[in-house]
């Protein structure tokens, strides 16, 4: 073999990295952020045109529709908005649901608690036989909003719920105190201090019992405790809890909350912000079940 195509060879076939990272850039970026994930199915068809099962979604104009990838095994809608991905994630809810899909909540991880507003966020539907998996991605200014419909292999019903199910999803359910744990979102200035796994999928530092749950984080601001207080304090309003008392000192400040959700239940919060030093604090709410005479 010549020793120039030799070296041209080894340049190309040594430096893959490279050449992969060429070839991307000169992809669509709403393309390469909607629709190229992991690994690109093959035999897929990449197209402009709706996939035919989403087809009756609405517009509403916050969504801007990027294209499909479409295969006999799996359908993504992918679209953009520059709404935050919790935002984007209702305005999704709100276009499946006038189309006839149902929330599918099995309730295998617990819901609310801290969540940070730029956090992926995931969302699964469900529709006579088929699937939907709904996934709100950040990246930069703009929201990526992919919507995964593959036939529901596992013959799981529409209507199926925690309690109604048989084996893990009813042990996993109990009272599920989680069910009414209020979602604080955390406000522009506030970024989680710890940055790791815990905060991608999932809310962050939950533990509990049937009688109570208890969520924290730890945060990094130059907000004083009670004006992070008062931040989440808002939100909790908003979600119909009612302040009973609060407090404000050199090292902390908090709030009790009370709510009561169904007639049976009557619920207590505490939210506490704790000075950890320099600029960071641990943020945390526990919720109890209140008795009453």
């Amino acid at each position: 073999m010549h020793p120039r195509f030799l070296a041209l060879v080894l340049m190309l076939f040594g430096n893959s990295s490279w050449a992969q990272e060429d070839l991307l850039a000169c992809v669509d970026p709403d393309v390469r952020e909607g629709l190229l994930f992991r690994t690109t199915e093959m035999g897929a068809t990449l197209s402009r045109t709706v996939p035919e099962e989403l087809t009756g979604l609405p517009d509403t104009g916050e969504l801007e529709f990027i294209g499909s990838s479409v295969s006999s095994f799996l359908s993504i809608a992918a679209y953009k908005t520059a709404l935050a991905p919790v935002d984007a994630m209702n305005v999704a809810a709100g276009m499946l649901g006038e189309a006839g899909w149902r929330e599918f909540d099995l309730r295998i991880s617990p819901s609310g608690g801290f969540v940070a507003g730029n956090q992926p966020q995931v969302e699964v539907y469900c529709r006579d036989d088929a699937m939907l998996n709904v996934v709100g991605s950040p990246s930069g200014d703009t929201t990526y909003v992919r919507m995964q419909l593959n036939p529901n292999r596992d013959g799981i019903p529409c209507d199926a719920s925690p309690g109604a199910s048989p084996g893990m999803i009813a042990r996993l359910s109990g009272a599920n105190l989680y069910e009414h744990m209020p979602t604080l979102a955390l406000p522009a200035g506030i970024a989680p201090l710890n940055r790791g796994p815990s905060l991608v999928a999932s809310p962050a530092g939950f533990s509990g019992s049937g009688r109570s749950a208890h969520t924290e984080i730890e945060l990094e601001t130059e907000l004083s405790a009670q004006a992070i207080a008062e931040e989440f304090g808002q939100q909790l309003q908003a979600q119909g809890w009612d302040l009973d008392a609060g407090w404000s000192g050199q090292y902390s400040s908090g709030s009790g909350w009370t709510r009561s959700p169904t007639g049976e239940l009557n619920l207590a919060g505490l939210l506490d912000i704790i000075a950890l030093g320099g600029s960071g604090y641990r943020a945390s709410f526990r919720l109890s079940v209140r008795e009453t005479d």
